[in-house]
């Protein structure tokens, strides 16, 4: 005869690594897999490089590499989306003039601790540079 069904579970051996916290959002590590997942053509974005040593990174070593600058003057053929850099917590500085390859809208910006920002020629950029906070645009 058939018994009623007993549903017998444990703990599963590979849960404790499944639920293993990614790394913090401003840990090198997870800028540097922002900057790998956006598909950019610079030779020197590298998994097996330092941060400090991307092309157009800067980044602040008193506080564990954290990218607070990019810049890509004159980097005419490359497709940028301005919405992959909004992930970038500590993004002080952000030059893209003459980047011609630009998309995506200003606003996407809004939330980044801008200081410094130059979109000059980026044309194919929507939205309002009214809509940053007013401290980036002075």
């Amino acid at each position: 005869p058939i018994g009623p069904l007993v549903r017998r579970t444990r703990a599963s051996p590979i849960a404790p690594a499944m639920a293993a916290a990614a790394p913090p959002p401003t840990s090198p590590e997870a800028q540097k897999e922002v900057l790998l997942s956006m598909g950019l053509p610079f030779g020197t974005w590298r998994s097996d490089a330092p941060l400090c040593d991307f092309e157009g990174v800067t980044v602040d070593d008193g506080d564990g590499f954290i990218i607070t600058g990019l810049n890509f003057v004159g980097k005419e053929d490359v497709s940028f989306k301005l919405a992959d850099f909004a992930s970038l917590k500590e993004l002080k500085e952000l030059n893209m003039k003459e980047c011609y390859g630009a998309t995506g809208d200003i606003e996407s910006l809004k939330d980044c601790p801008l200081q410094t920002l130059d979109l000059y020629d980026c044309s194919k950029l929507t939205g309002n540079i009214k809509d940053l906070p007013q401290s980036i645009t002075d």
